[in-house]
């Protein structure tokens, strides 16, 4: 029998993965208990997967006992996928996820590996002892990746976990080779400590939790901003180490709220559907899932004939600890457009200094996707019968 793909099961079986991720003493133990006991009150079935590397360590099996570090890799990541693949199960089969869904919360994910390990070491890991093709499982096996910040050195200490040996500065490090290892993902939430205090910084992560399970009162920010002259794109690129994705996007009969996207990265393509509130607010709700390849053809018999497909290039990058998406639109759409999601309305925005921003546009009607797929498809009608005339005159 075909053994199922990670992300067939997780669509079939309505089940979210998140992978829980941050440097050391950034809070997740904490964080992950109240994400259980919120995601259970829903009525909702959540179960969390233990981190590989604590489980490992506590148990006597340390980097330190292994002359090739590449074979302690292997065992972590064995563990990792062992643990989500035995926790997935168990959720599947618990009562009440096949109609109401559930939520795997995975303390720490495979990209973690990147932290300690070369990237090529990873990939033949994954290739010949798990048959895992690693472009693949970095967008598809997680549905949304949360870091969070180490703790400020005030705060930081080793005494509540016995595996936790780092210093402050080695943490610092280890934090910001963690969150470098997941850019790129379509979605990624940075939760830093400028939430007035430790409460705030586990809320921030519980509102993000509750817009994924589609709950009703969270709320997902973009702000969007029109840049001009990119003048120092390159040089943000180099800096910053800056993702590259292709995508296509769809949007489906109705008023725009659903769309479907061809998510292309380093010729690995995953698909997406979303349903997006599309009123003007900096505040929408936003609901999305991976699906299957079949599934977006499926949808696709269902695409908007008054919108045409928008595609566009999509570099993800990391700049004053926030996540920034620049789109550069095909078809002279419209300008670039650069796209940050921060965690609260009352965050400040600092944006790079490499682009000339024209203004902010995020509640301008004329740059919301929708109306620039709705656009598209006038323009191309308004080509096809100056093209039909030319021909008539001919």
């Amino acid at each position: 029998m075909r053994k199922q793909k990670w992300e067939e099961i997780m669509t079939q079986s309505k089940i979210k993965t998140v992978a829980l991720t941050g440097g050391p003493c950034s809070g997740k133990s904490t964080a992950i208990s109240q994400i259980i006991e919120f995601v259970n009150s829903l009525g909702i079935r959540a179960v969390s997967v233990p981190e590989a590397a604590t489980e490992l360590k506590i148990n006597g099996i340390t980097f330190e006992n292994f002359e090739d570090p590449v074979l302690f890799q292997r065992f972590i990541i064995g563990k990792i996928l062992s643990n989500e693949s035995f926790f997935m199960r168990a959720l599947r089969h618990s009562k009440g996820v096949t109609k109401k869904g559930g939520l795997l919360i995975c303390d720490r994910g495979l990209n973690d590996c990147l932290a300690y390990s070369d990237i090529e070491s990873v990939k033949k890991v994954l290739s010949m002892d798990h048959g895992l093709n690693f472009k693949t499982e970095i967008t598809s096996r997680y549905t949304m990746v949360i870091y969070m910040d180490v703790a400020p050195k005030e705060y930081y200490t080793t005494t509540n976990n016995d595996a936790r040996e780092e210093t402050y500065s080695e943490a610092r490090v280890l934090g910001d080779k963690t969150v470098m290892a997941w850019v790129g993902h379509p979605n990624l939430i940075l939760v830093g400590n400028d939430y007035g205090n430790f409460e705030g910084k586990v809320n921030t992560v519980i509102q993000n939790i509750a817009q994924l399970m589609g709950v009703p009162q969270p709320l997902a920010i973009e702000r969007k901003y029109l840049v001009d002259q990119i003048k120092g794109f390159d040089r943000c690129i180099e800096k910053n180490n800056a993702v590259r994705v292709d995508i296509v996007q769809h949007y489906l009969e109705g008023d725009g709220q659903e769309r479907v996207r061809a998510w292309t990265r380093d010729g690995v393509t995953t698909c997406f559907y979303t349903k997006k509130s599309n009123k003007p607010s900096i505040e929408r709700i936003k609901t999305e899932e991976i699906i299957s390849h079949k599934k977006y053809q499926q949808l696709l018999q269902r695409a908007n004939p008054e919108c045409a497909p928008i595609e566009k290039s999509r570099f993800y990058f990391i700049e004053n600890n926030q996540y920034f998406r620049l789109d550069f639109f095909c078809d002279d759409a419209c300008d670039c457009i650069l796209e940050v999601q921060p965690s609260t309305i009352q965050t400040e925005i600092e944006l790079p200094i490499y682009f000339n921003i024209v203004r902010e546009v995020t509640d301008d009607p004329k740059y919301y996707n929708y109306n620039i797929a709705k656009q598209l498809a006038q323009q191309r009608k308004q080509q096809k019968r100056y093209k039909n005339d030319f021909d008539d005159c001919r």
